[in-house]
C-alpha cells in the first residue's frame, strides 16, 4: 500500500472528528475507480529487506514466480507470514503458499494472502459520506515455473483479487511473469525481472545482488542487492538497497534501505531470522516515512520432504 495511502488510515486520538476526515480524503485516493478491476490496497507483504522481484521459496508465490524455481532446497515449502500494520492503522493481514515440484512440469505455487483495515469513522464533511468505513482485500494466486537452461528460470503466475469497503465489491485478474538469471562466476551474481498487474495495470521490478560464497574455516557470507520497480502510468520509480548475512549458515541477519516513489521519502527494513531444519522463522520490521511507525512481518516456514 502506497504512503499516500497509509496517510489516509486514521489515528484514534481525541480529535477524531478531524482524524475522521483526512482519514477518508486520503482514502478516496486508493478507493477503486468507476472503472472495474482496480483493487482498493496495495500494502506488500514483505518477505525480506531485499527487492521482492529477488525472493526464492514460498515468498516468490506472492511476488516474481520465477523465483520457484530459483530455491534452493527441498522438494516444496510451506510459507506463512502474519502481517501487522503500525500503531497509527488498523491493518492486519496473513499470507500464505504452498510450493512443491512436478517432475515433467516444473515448480508450482498456490498462495492466499488477506489485508484488512477495520472500523474507520467517516464523518458528514468526509468526501465518501459518513458512517464507518471497513476495507478488506482477499488474493489468490496460482504459479508455475521452470528452469529453461542452466542459470535461466522463467514463471508465470494468475491472480484473483476481491476488494470490498462497506457493501461494494470490486474484482481482478491479472496475470504476472518473470525471469531469474544466475551464474556460478565470482560473487554468484542474480539478475531478475517481473511484469505483474497485466492487463490492468501493469507494473515492472528489476534487481540484482552479489554476494560471497560458503568457504571452509569462514561462518558468514554476505549478499548486496539493488533493485528498482514502478507502475508503467506512474512518473518515478522506487529505488531500494540491501544487505543481508547469514551466520553458520543457519541464522541471518538484513538491512535495507528504500526510496519511495511517491515523494521521495525514504524507510528502512530490517529482519532477523533462524533455520532449525526442516523449520524457518523470521521477523522483519520496516519503518514507515513520516513517523507512521513501524510494520511488523512475522515469518514461518517448513520444508517439505
Amino acid at each position: 500500500m502506497q504512503v499516500k495511502a497509509v496517510q489516509g488510515l486514521t489515528r484514534r486520538t481525541t480529535a477524531k472528528r478531524g482524524a475522521a476526515w483526512w482519514s477518508c480524503a486520503l482514502l478516496a485516493l486508493v478507493l477503486p475507480a468507476p472503472a472495474a478491476g482496480q483493487v482498493l490496497l496495495r500494502w506488500p507483504v514483505r518477505g525480506a529487506p531485499q527487492p521482492e522481484v529477488l525472493l526464492s521459496g514460498g515468498a516468490a508465490a506472492l511476488w516474481n514466480p520465477a523465483g520457484l524455481a530459483s530455491f534452493e532446497g527441498s522438494r516444496g515449502q510451506i510459507w506463512i507470514s502474519h502481517v501487522d500494520g503500525p500503531d497509527a492503522t488498523d491493518l492486519s493481514g496473513f499470507a500464505a503458499a504452498v510450493t512443491g515440484a512436478i517432475p515433467w512440469l516444473g515448480r508450482i505455487g498456490v498462495a492466499y494472502q488477506h489485508l484488512g483495515v477495520g472500523e474507520i469513522p467517516r464523518t458528514d464533511e468526509s468526501p465518501i459520506g459518513s458512517g464507518v468505513l471497513d476495507i478488506g482485500e482477499d488474493v489468490l494466486s496460482a504459479s508455475l515455473a521452470r528452469i529453461v537452461r542452466e542459470g535461466a528460470a522463467v514463471g508465470v503466475a494468475a491472480r484473483y483479487a476481491r476488494a470490498g469497503h462497506s457493501g461494494r465489491v470490486e474484482d481482478q485478474l491479472t496475470l504476472d511473469g518473470g525471469v531469474v538469471l544466475s551464474s556460478g562466476v565470482a560473487l554468484a551474481p542474480r539478475l531478475a525481472f517481473m511484469i505483474a498487474g497485466f492487463p490492468g495495470q501493469p507494473a515492472w521490478r528489476g534487481g540484482l545482488d552479489v554476494g560471497t560464497r560458503e568457504r571452509p574455516g569462514r561462518s558468514w557470507t554476505a549478499r548486496v542487492a539493488y533493485g528498482a520497480a514502478d507502475r508503467f502510468d506512474r512518473a518515478g520509480i522506487e529505488h531500494r538497497i540491501s544487505l543481508g548475512t547469514t551466520w553458520w549458515t543457519q541464522l541471518h541477519t538484513a538491512v535495507g534501505l528504500m526510496r519511495t516513489a511517491e515523494d521521495g521519502s525514504w524507510t528502512g527494513l530490517w529482519m532477523l531470522g533462524a533455520d532449525f531444519p526442516p523449520y524457518s522463522i523470521g521477523v522483519l520490521g520496516e519503518q514507515l516515512p513520516n513517523d507512521f511507525g513501524t510494520a511488523m512481518y512475522y515469518r514461518f516456514a517448513i520444508e517439505l520432504p
